[in-house]
């Protein structure tokens, strides 16, 4: 399986997993929205991911038939424990095939994810966090088209 990723401390309600892009934004394509990325939904595509210090928690959302850095096919509740990324590789692992109609380790992709956590110490949720798992092409190029089978 090919997972790219990096670990980064962030804020107490919000912990982000995986690769990051780490160059200024280019300027929004036409079409795009502005959204924050713990609301990022199945089937959206990006044109940027945020920085692994999370000075910016927007990203650029565009019609997947045009030019993305990556697409969210994932998005599961996760528990915070202390093998988070082991839990985060797992079950993005798991959720690529029934999105995309192929294995991870024969297609041209590679998996990245954030972690949203809304941990509240003084609550009983047992998954209080959200993984969201996306597709980025394995050769670091942009995608164009959805991966969706």
């Amino acid at each position: 399986m090919r997972v790219r990723g990096r670990h980064a401390l962030c804020a107490a309600t919000a912990v982000l997993l995986g690769t990051c892009a780490t160059a200024t934004a280019a300027p929004a394509p036409l079409g795009s929205q502005t959204k924050k990325w713990i609301n990022l939904q199945v089937g959206e595509c990006v044109t940027d991911l945020p920085p692994a210090d999370l000075s910016r928690v927007t990203v650029t959302v565009v019609d997947c038939a045009t030019a993305h850095l990556a697409e969210v096919y994932l998005r599961a509740p996760m528990a915070v424990d202390t093998a988070i990324a082991t839990v985060a590789n797992r079950d993005c692992a798991a959720g690529f095939a029934p999105y995309t109609g192929q294995s991870v380790d024969r297609s041209p992709y590679s998996i990245t994810y954030l972690i949203d956590s809304n941990q509240d110490r003084t609550g009983a949720d047992p998954t209080p966090s959200t993984v969201i798992c996306l597709l980025q092409a394995a050769n670091g190029q942009s995608l164009t088209g959805s991966a969706h089978r």
